[in-house]
């Protein structure tokens, strides 16, 4: 080998070595950057578990408040406050009468489904005992209790109501359910209610009277809309005055004529009628 082809040799070992060592440090470097890709993925995933950890921790407690809010809030509006377990009679307030009152209610409508239909508030264990022997009540189920004011209503027999009756004509209208056959009437006496006059009376009720109690408006159908008396239920009423130039408050309480309580319900509807307070 002459020196040329000595020196051309030796150049082309130098090169190849040159690649060679190029080559594995791109390989490293490539092994390198899969290896930094793969423990960034695997932070990535940890910080994702984590957030996500968190945000399922939040979204417990987020539920957690809103059922322990939503249990200790009482019943907005009128009707009986949230169940008290001190055993507490339910508090009542009506701001859409007029006027307004406030009473302490007897206990069982705490558990009584209550609704409202205009000028009334009726609270009822059951939806029964309807016109003309429909639905009669079970002997565990009968008590209805209603406050409201009486701005229309149908004397029995009649086709048209009477509107906006003053405290005089809506007694009178009571009074007369005996004579007309409607019902029996007993224990009537004069009262105070709420630092108002009233008149209170028992009934047992003979025949039904649709739209006797009160309707919502002056053409409201007896049957289908107003409130009626029963056949065969036992009433206790107080009538309270609230001057010649308002219709009255009325307070009235039914259950089975039959009912074993009776007299204890009517006691418990008179002591309710010792804490109304009008506003």
């Amino acid at each position: 080998m002459n020196e040329f082809e000595l020196s051309l040799a030796n150049a082309l070992r130098d090169e190849a070595k040159e690649i060679s060592m190029r080559t594995d440090q791109q390989q490293a470097a490539n092994e390198l950057r899969v290896r930094l890709d793969r423990a960034d993925r695997t932070r990535r995933r940890r910080h994702f578990a984590y957030a996500a950890g968190a945000a399922a921790a939040a979204v417990l407690v987020l539920v957690a408040v809103v059922v322990t809010s939503r249990q200790a809030s009482p019943t907005d509006g009128a009707g009986p406050a949230a169940p008290d377990e001190s055993g507490a009679a339910p508090s009542f307030t009506a701001t859409f009468l007029q006027p307004p009152l406030h009473a302490t209610l007897p206990s069982w409508t705490e558990h009584a489904d209550a609704q409202r239909n205009g000028a009334s508030e009726l609270f009822e264990e059951s939806s029964c005992a309807g016109l003309y022997g429909a639905s009669p009540c079970s002997d565990d189920a009968d008590l209805k209790l209603r406050i409201l004011t009486p701005f229309y209503f149908y004397p029995p027999g009649s086709l048209t109501t009477i509107e906006h009756p003053s405290y005089a004509e809506y007694v009178a209208a009571w009074d007369a359910l005996e004579s007309s056959g409607t019902a029996t009437i007993s224990d009537r006496s004069s009262a105070t209610v709420g630092g108002r006059p009233a008149t209170v009376m028992s009934l047992k009720v003979q025949e039904d009277a649709p739209g006797a109690i009160a309707c919502p408006t002056a053409t409201s159908s007896a049957v289908s809309q107003c409130a009626p008396l029963i056949a065969g239920r036992a009433v206790r009423v107080a009538i309270v005055d609230q001057g010649a130039d308002a219709a009255p408050t009325v307070f009235y309480i039914s259950l089975n004529g039959d009912a074993a309580d009776r007299a204890s319900r009517f006691a418990e509807f008179d002591t309710m009628l010792s804490t109304v307070g009008f506003d």
